[in-house]
């Protein structure tokens, strides 16, 4: 199905054309991607505490990580957009992207820049309202993915690094919005899993389109599957490794339960196996969609959750 571009401004008074864009913008957003700017959170929940240098207490924290939380959805959607903005010729010879509503035409160039500026403006605004340092690790955010959309895309292993810098500075922010202390082997913990994550979405490309996968993404024609298949064992095994020494070492643990979050060690295991095995099958290409369909993700993710937030807080 193919739509010509719609100017929502312009077109107010075209009736139905306006409300086929409006209902495009939810996709053109990709709410779909929204789940992992949830690393906002992760940092407070591994420092005990929701208060620091910015946040008198326990409620203005939670304030300032909701708000960050905002930020990151629209200055990410942003971010989206443009990517959509500079592929969507090429978006529109593709079998599944061509129904992307900058490539199909659902919604017109100037209305997806428009877009794009005010959800980035926003987002920036609130941020700098938040923190200075929320501010600038979101614009650091824009600057790489504006990079990656432009050029980098499609250089190998740069790629890799641009794509997966994003998790830790989510994760950075969240820290920031409260005053927190950043600790090394908490931010390890973090990059080495996104490396693995965005290693294994390259390799899951691979798998499932084979020959086709150069016409999906240009850069894939620059990797093998050895390549791919070393690179993520190599970050699996770094990435379980500084979970262990920082579980073990790096965590403020309550006495009163000594070894919980160690425990956890088990499921993120197990997530782990599960996660490369859907790479292996090809099935890892929306890592986003493993939230809402896997069963046996899922229960592992709750059992870590819950052994690391009661091992962690002591609740």
């Amino acid at each position: 199905m193919t739509y010509q571009p719609v100017d929502l401004v312009e077109g107010l008074g075209a009736g139905r054309a306006p409300r086929l864009a409006i209902r495009a913008v939810p996709a053109l957003l990709r709410i779909n991607q929204w789940p992992k700017n949830g690393l906002v959170l992760a940092g407070p929940l591994a420092a005990t505490a929701l208060t620091g240098d910015n946040a008198a207490t326990p409620r203005e924290g939670a304030v300032a990580l909701a708000i960050t939380l905002g930020c990151w959805c629209l200055v990410s959607s942003a971010a989206y957009i443009i990517n959509d903005l500079n592929d969507r010729a090429a978006d529109r010879l593709h079998p599944e992207k061509r129904h992307r509503p900058l490539a199909s035409g659902a919604i017109g160039a100037r209305t997806g820049l428009a877009i794009a500026a005010a959800t980035a403006l926003v987002g920036l605004a609130a941020g700098l309202a938040v923190s200075p340092s929320v501010a600038a690790l979101l614009a650091t955010y824009l600057t790489i993915t504006a990079n990656y959309s432009t050029w980098a895309k499609t250089v190998p292993i740069v790629e890799l690094l641009m794509v997966a810098a994003g998790f830790p500075l989510r994760a950075l922010s969240g820290i920031a919005a409260v005053g927190l202390a950043v600790t090394p082997w908490f931010m390890l913990v973090i990059s080495s899993a996104a490396l693995f994550v965005v290693t294994s979405k390259r390799l899951s490309e691979i798998r499932r389109l084979g020959d086709r996968a150069g016409g999906h993404r240009a850069v894939l024609d620059e990797y093998s599957e050895r390549f791919l298949s070393q690179t993520q064992t190599l970050a699996i095994a770094f990435f379980l490794a500084v979970y262990c020494i920082w579980s073990i070492s790096g965590a403020a643990l309550p006495a009163e339960l000594p070894g919980i979050v160690q425990l956890s060690l088990l499921p993120v295991v197990l997530i782990v196996l599960r996660f490369a095995l859907q790479a292996d099958r090809g099935l890892v290409d929306r890592p986003e969609t493993l939230l809402y369909t896997d069963r046996f993700s899922q229960i592992a993710g709750v059992l870590w959750l819950v052994l690391f937030v009661v091992g962690v807080r002591g609740l």
